[in-house]
């Protein structure tokens, strides 16, 4: 069976806990960059798909000296 190598796109989303005084001000800092990786609470997958495909080539099989 053929194998391929498929370029895929992922988009990941992560819910991020900042201390703020209002919603507003909790969705700058996290649009600033206000946050490190600690805060980060929660991933999912928010879009998945393939971008191309190619076909791989197998090797040929060894010389075998004969």
């Amino acid at each position: 069976m053929p194998k391929y190598h498929v370029l895929m796109s992922e988009s990941l989303g992560k819910t991020i806990e900042v201390e703020a005084e209002s919603e507003d001000e909790a969705m700058e800092m996290v649009n600033n960059g206000d946050w490190y990786d600690k805060d980060v609470i929660r991933e999912k997958v928010v879009d998945r798909f393939a971008v191309e495909a190619e076909k791989v080539n197998p090797l040929p099989p060894p010389a075998t000296g004969e």
